[in-house]
């Protein structure tokens, strides 16, 4: 099965020129795999136990966050590396226009492995008109 997508119109914010319309691709959603279907799909590709798949996507998650916390990065080959993030948090005040306090953010970052990549720009794209 492709991936659908289909141009949509998008204003370029830094242009003068209003009536220019720019296009951009955007992705075709065909479904949202919730946690039980996703659970379903992937026990019967890999023939794990629905129970052994939750215990080790619990245990995954407690392992990232624990590793992250401690500002480590994690790499975990086949799917991925993430690693810790700081941001700052903008307020908006009545006053003053943006302002950066000294409230910082943490996060997570994910950069995906460089087969899922691979794997994912090789997919059949297919284009829907409206």
């Amino acid at each position: 099965m492709a991936v659908s997508y289909k141009l949509i119109p998008s204003i370029n914010p830094g242009s003068r020129d209003k009536k220019k319309v720019l296009l951009r691709p955007s992705v075709v959603i065909n479904e949202i795999i919730t946690p039980d279907v996703f659970l379903e799909k992937f026990s019967q590709y890999k023939r794990f136990s629905k129970a052994n798949i939750v215990h080790f996507m619990y245990s995954l998650q407690e392992f990232l966050l624990q590793e992250l916390k401690e500002g480590n990065i994690v790499q975990t080959g086949a799917i991925g590396t993430f690693f810790p993030l700081v941001t700052t948090k903008k307020e908006k005040t009545k006053g003053a226009k943006n302002t950066i306090s000294n409230n910082f953010e943490f996060g997570i970052n994910y950069r995906p492995s460089l087969e899922m990549k691979k794997e994912i720009v090789g997919a059949e794209l297919e284009r829907i008109t409206a």
